[in-house]
């Protein structure tokens, strides 16, 4: 299994709504409110501890927000792991030819000239 199929199946079992993943699209009102919640709860959990020092909620923190993170795929019928995927192959296109990275003051890597946008129509099978 995958992150994405254990925490739909985590949502199954709980009652929360699985959307189909061949409808993707933007959840309800309702839904939108809960798991942008949920994601500022989490990622002001991983600051904290982050900012304590505290590896082990650090730790934590990162699973959930990753949890939470699948979760709102999984509301949004969207296949994280194809998309996760797609976006990563873009990614790799930043690299400059001759395999190194051009990085921003604050270490973000930026894009290359060989870069290539993420088709996500493509991962959501929209094509």
């Amino acid at each position: 299994m995958s992150n994405f199929t254990d925490v739909r199946y985590w949502m199954h079992v709980a009652g929360q709504e699985c959307v189909a993943l061949t409808a993707p699209h933007v959840p309800d009102k309702d839904t939108v409110k809960l798991r942008i919640s949920l994601m500022k709860e989490e990622l002001k959990e991983l600051e904290t501890a982050l900012n304590e020092g505290d590896i082990i909620e650090t730790a934590d923190g990162i699973a959930d927000l990753l949890v939470v993170t699948y979760g709102t795929s999984v509301a949004c019928g969207v296949n994280a792991d194809t998309v996760f995927t797609e976006v990563m192959q873009s990614n790799f296109t930043k690299f400059l030819p001759d395999g190194s990275a051009l990085l921003r003051s604050d270490g973000k890597v930026l894009k290359g000239p060989d870069f290539r946008k993420p088709n996500i129509r493509k991962a959501l099978r929209f094509t």
